[in-house]
């Protein structure tokens, strides 16, 4: 695995449900990696090297239930990240360097039942959880 994700990866899967690139060094990605992968349920980019994510990186995965980002190295999310993910349930970005959550993040996430944000550097929190309805579990610890 390099650092990059192969350009245009949906286009040789396109009904796939869940995608597992964990433990890599992987670095960086496109919005376009995920061109065509509307059936895309969860991705799992647990434990690489990503550093950064582009405002637009997961706005081509309008199913998204599950995303897990845990152990990588991101520390700022644009408030347009998860925009395009209205079913998002289940968000992971344990042991990142997050610094900071801004009020308008989760703005179209009202389906978020789980969201694990422990073991980061957060010293600001602007979301309001209360205004998740299904919200189960959220986990700032550390």
């Amino acid at each position: 695995m390099t650092e990059h994700m192969p350009f245009k990866i949906g286009d040789e899967f396109r009904q796939l449900k869940a995608l597992w690139i964990t433990r890599s060094p992987l670095r960086m990605m496109t919005s376009q990696n995920f061109d065509q992968m509307l059936h895309l349920r969860a991705l799992n980019l647990y434990e690489n090297q990503i550093d950064s994510l582009t405002s637009d990186v997961f706005h081509r995965l309008p199913n998204l239930e599950y995303l897990d980002l845990d152990n990588n190295h991101i520390s700022d999310l644009h408030e347009d990240l998860f925009i395009y993910m209205p079913d998002l349930t289940v968000l992971r970005m344990r042991a990142n360097n997050l610094k900071k959550l801004s009020q308008e993040i989760f703005k179209n996430n009202q389906k978020l039942e789980e969201i694990h944000l422990n073991d980061n550097k957060l010293k600001q929190i602007d979301v309001d959880f209360n205004s998740f309805d299904d919200l189960l579990a959220v986990n700032l610890e550390g």
